[in-house]
């Protein structure tokens, strides 16, 4: 797949062969993120057909201007940006539907992040035990681990998706894993989130 041996070097090449008009280029990356758009824009609305839409629309957009394009190190954060910037242009557009200051993630819908962790026959337990440890996190706080170990998002790239800056999101990320670990051994989350342990 795209993404297993993408590395920063080949993102650069298949986005500017994009950018040049290579179609191959387009549908492999439409073919590799558009599922990671549609599973990031769900933490932000529960309308599947509207999310379906914004992903749409991005991808006409980038096709049309594709020449007017910058060049990008991560496509997959490239697109985590726009497919958010849709969304909340399409909030702002309807606030009588939609309030951007009280949106938070439903966690029963978040089924991309039980995909990503949980894959064997074991899977019912973890997902109980994943269900509960986010749990007793605050909104903010799932959003802010949801991109450091599970999407693995640089605290930069985090810092533009939240519009707060890395110290804000390292004292976010240290008082989660706090209050997790209070509730939780460490041999618990080492099995279920090893990345926090390296």
């Amino acid at each position: 797949m795209l993404t297993e041996d993408l590395n920063i070097e080949n993102q650069q090449q298949v986005w500017d062969r994009f950018r040049e008009g290579d179609d191959t280029a387009y549908s492999l990356i439409y073919k590799e993120y558009a599922h990671v758009m549609f599973s990031f824009g769900m933490r932000f609305t529960t309308d599947r057909e509207l999310v379906k839409d914004c992903i749409q629309d991005i991808f006409v957009k980038l096709y049309s201007k594709r020449q007017q394009l910058n060049s990008t190190g991560s496509i997959k954060f490239y697109l985590l940006v726009a497919m958010k910037n849709e969304l909340f242009n399409i909030f702002r557009k309807n606030i009588t539907f939609y309030s951007i200051h009280t949106m938070e993630y439903d966690l029963a819908s978040d089924i991309q992040l039980e995909d990503k962790l949980i894959n064997d026959e074991e899977s019912i337990e973890r997902n109980n035990m994943i269900s509960q440890i986010l749990e007793i996190l605050t909104p903010r706080q799932r959003e802010v681990i949801y991109y450091r170990y599970i999407e693995e998002l640089s605290f930069a790239e985090i810092e533009q998706l939240m519009q707060i800056n890395v110290q804000s999101i390292q004292n976010l990320i240290q008082r989660s894993i706090k209050k997790v670990r209070e509730k939780f051994p460490d041999y618990v989350l080492y099995a279920l989130f090893p990345i926090i342990f390296q």
